[in-house]
């Protein structure tokens, strides 16, 4: 052994074990998983049972995903709490967390803590929390942009112009059949569990109130409304373009819901 590296060794011996950090959770670190609109604006909070996207530095060792439902409410270590309700875990990495909002959840605020094994807990973070935020998930994410929109059967193709990006598309045209991903839609009958799979088989777990569908300030007829069967959080509505919509390659698609209108910066392609 050189002298220089048994000094090094000695050094880190006397110094004792190197402390993990805490987990931090950013001020208004935590927003809507599809429309990453952030706590603090107006009319945008996140909603019981939907999505949430939490940001931070420390918040884990390293990536850790959920490999089955339902969904654990600790991955890598790492958990965390609502009002000190553990929340299901879709995926955790040092910077970034998906998880689900528990849908017990009341109020207008509630109280975030994420906690690491070996690291301690993140100081508590106040978000915003509302019945309903609806919002619509975008390709790439972000909520602005091309909707995550597919033909209701056949739901491997996009409404959209084809793009390197999306090859398998085509514009949707008057009386087309659509199925638009959206998240933070509120309670649903039946009622499903934190963390568990909506049901795929009747009755389906569909919204208690039904969103207002708009595609370039038309209003749509909404077929169905309510979870994705088999998926944990995920909503969709089922919608008929309506006759005399405007035609483009990126026409506004929004969704109103218990006070709260989704982005206007969410399109899709209409022939």
């Amino acid at each position: 052994m050189t002298k220089p590296l048994a000094l090094v060794l000695t050094l880190a011996a006397l110094a004792g074990p190197v402390l993990a950090q805490a987990p931090d959770v950013f001020e208004n670190g935590v927003v809507n998983g599809a429309s990453f609109t952030p706590f603090g604006r107006p009319g945008h909070p996140t909603a019981p049972g939907s999505i949430v996207s939490i940001f931070g530095t420390n918040l884990a060792s390293g990536l850790a995903q959920a490999s089955s439902i339902p969904l654990s409410t600790s991955l890598g270590g790492t958990s965390v709490t609502f009002n000190g309700t553990p929340a299901p875990l879709f995926v955790v990495t040092a910077g970034q967390i998906n998880a689900q909002l528990p849908a017990g959840l009341t109020g207008s605020t509630a109280t975030i803590v994420v906690q690491r094994a070996g690291a301690g807990s993140s100081t508590p973070r106040t978000i915003q929390i509302a019945p309903t935020s609806p919002a619509i998930f975008t390709d790439p994410p972000g909520g602005a942009g091309q909707g995550i929109v597919v033909y209701a059967l056949d739901p491997t193709v996009f409404a959209a112009v084809p793009s390197l990006r999306l090859p398998n598309a085509r514009p949707a045209k008057a009386g087309d059949f659509l199925t638009i991903y959206t998240n933070a839609l509120g309670a649903v009958n039946p009622a499903v569990p934190d963390g568990n799979a909506a049901p795929s088989s009747p009755p389906l777990a569909a919204t208690t109130t039904t969103p207002v569908v708009t595609l370039g300030g038309v209003r749509c007829d909404v077929l169905f409304s309510g979870l994705v069967p088999g998926l944990v959080g995920l909503y969709q509505i089922n919608i008929q373009v309506p006759q005399g919509v405007r035609t483009g390659s990126a026409v506004p698609l929004q969704i109103a819901m218990g006070g709260v209108t989704s982005s206007d910066q969410v399109t899709i392609a209409v022939q």
